[in-house]
Formats: structure tokens, sequence, C-alpha cells
């Protein structure tokens, strides 16, 4: 019996000595997950967007789309402290021009000058633009209408053609950094009043922040009235169809007709002696707007004179140092 208990004994203690040389299994969890538990991420990498350089100087500006060239322009006297280009563009309607004339230190960062879109009446000079804009830190771009300098085609009196020509013009310089954190101003005058209040009035993202016109037309009908056969010709010819055959076509060129959208500053001059003009072409316009835009200035200069200059420039400059 003895023997039987230690033998039973002796098999326990085989038994219990195999369990305690058995090796543990590795309780420690890992980082690593299997196969079938990796994250799978089945999206293509995108790369990064290709940073594009800032037009910060004109002649950058040749890089923007619809910008055929950008021409570095001399003046015919000796002026130090502006700079003139010549940008041709393209339109949907062609080929068009403009003169721009800057402060020599406009690509300056920290420099923020007013920019005047100027649609003049008379013939203007990239020396005279120096003299009397960028000399008084302001950057003025002078679009030139279909038919002029090297614009091609035939202008439209302020119709659908110009305004789509003046707003390409917009877009492109919307593009440079040296106006990015600039007031646009735009003036105008007699028949580049047209163009200058039609742009004003269709800038529907209100990137415009006041418009100066001299010697208006604001009522085309009573213009051709005024004027008689011949200023009545020449509007039918440039808009191609008369008053009583398209009077929508007229309309859209008058400001007395949609007197409603021009709704920020606006600077009114008459000179009292210009036989161009009739003073009531103004008066009709400021008579429609003063009791809903009180920004609204008009001023009647008793000269025989045109366009801005002498004291209509001077006033002009000071109204756009005012709304700057």
């Amino acid at each position: 019996m003895k023997k039987y208990i230690a033998l039973i004994c002796a098999i326990l203690m085989l038994l219990l000595t195999a369990c305690n040389n058995q090796t543990p299994p590795d309780e420690t969890p890992t980082d690593t997950p299997t196969q079938s538990e990796q994250p799978t991420d089945n999206s293509e990498t995108t790369p990064p967007a290709e940073e594009k350089n800032p037009i910060n100087t004109m002649e950058k500006l040749a890089d923007v789309d619809g910008v055929i060239s950008v021409t570095k322009q001399t003046f015919s006297q000796q002026i130090k402290g502006a700079v003139a280009y010549k940008v041709l563009y393209e339109s949907e309607n062609g080929k068009l021009a403009a003169d721009v004339v800057l402060p020599d230190d406009y690509a300056n960062e920290n420099k923020h000058y007013p920019v005047l879109v100027y649609f003049p009446q008379i013939g203007t000079y990239i020396d005279s633009l120096a003299l009397n804009y960028a000399l008084n830190d302001i950057i003025v771009i002078r679009p030139y209408a279909r038919g002029y300098d090297e614009s091609e085609g035939v202008r439209d009196l302020g119709g659908k053609k110009d305004l789509a020509d003046s707003q390409k013009l917009l877009e492109i310089f919307d593009s440079a950094s040296f106006i990015e954190n600039s007031n646009i101003f735009v003036a105008g005058s007699s028949e580049g009043s047209v163009n200058a209040l039609r742009l004003f009035a269709e800038d529907i993202e209100k990137r415009i922040s006041g418009c100066a016109v001299v010697d208006v037309i604001s009522d085309l009908p009573a213009c051709g009235e005024f004027r008689g056969e011949g200023i009545q010709n020449l509007f039918t010819s440039l808009i191609g169809k008369t008053y009583e055959e398209a009077p929508e076509e007229y309309d859209l060129r008058s400001a007395v007709k949609f007197s409603e959208k021009l709704d920020r500053p606006i600077l009114m001059l008459h000179f009292l002696q210009t036989p161009i003009v009739s003073v009531e072409q103004t008066d009709a316009l400021y008579d429609l707007i003063k009791d809903t835009n009180k920004e609204c200035t008009y001023h009647k200069i008793d000269a025989l004179s045109g366009d801005f200059q002498g004291e209509s420039l001077q006033r002009l400059l000071s109204w756009i140092n005012k709304y700057d």
C-alpha cells in the first residue's frame, strides 16, 4: 500500500514539474495589426496646388489671361516720379488698348494708391496723365474705345460691347496685387460719361467706390434734340438704329433711365459755357438721385472748358482724396 501511494505521489510531482516548465504565452499587446487589420486608404493623394506668382508689377500683368502684351512707354518730356505702360488685351469684341500711368513706387507693398478708370472726351497723352494723376498719387487707366489707338472695331457709345470691354479690363487688373487694397473710381467726360456711368451702374459687386462725370450726357434722345441732326446721325451710326426704331437701346445708355443704380458717391460737374452738352442733362440726373443718394455732389463751373482740367480737375482730385 505504501508503495502504491508513493507511486501516485511521484506521478503527481512529474506532472507539476512539466506544467511549471511550459513557456507562458506573450501577453504583451502588439502595436502592429495583422494584415487583415491594417487600415486601408484607397483615396489618391492630391498634390498640393501650385502657387502662382503674384502679379505685383506691370510687367507680370502680361501673364494674366487675356493680356496680349505690356509695353513700357517713354514720356515726351522729363517726368520724374511716374511710369507709363501700354496694355493690349483681348475682349470678346477683339483686341483693345489702354494706357496705364502710375506713381513710380506703385509696386511697393506698403503703398496703396487709388485707381482711376478714365474715359476722356478729348485726346489725352501719357504726359498729361502723369502730371494730372500719377504725380498726385493716383494710378490712372485710360481705355481706348474701339477704333482708336490700337483698339480694333467700332465703339457702340456705351452699349453692351463697350461695357464688356471695360469690364474685361477691370477683371484683368483685379489680378494685380498692387491694386488689391486700392479703391477704384471711374470718371468720364461728355460721351465718356456714358461709359463711366454704365460701368458704375453695372458694378454688381460694388468694386467701384465712386463715379465722377463732367458735361454729362444722361439722356441720349434729349442730347440729340439739343445738338441737332448731326449728333443724331452719329448716334444712329454708332447704335445701329434711330431712337424711334430702338428706344430701349437709347434707354440703356441714358443714366436718367437707371438712376436708381447710382447709389454710391457721385461727383457731377458742368461747364456753363460749353456748347457740347446742355446743363439740363446734368440737372435732370441730379434731380433724380439727390434725395436718395446723399453722397451726390454737383458743381457748376462758369467757364468755357471741357473734360477734367483746371477747376474741374482740382475738384476731381479733392473728391477722390475724400472717398479714398
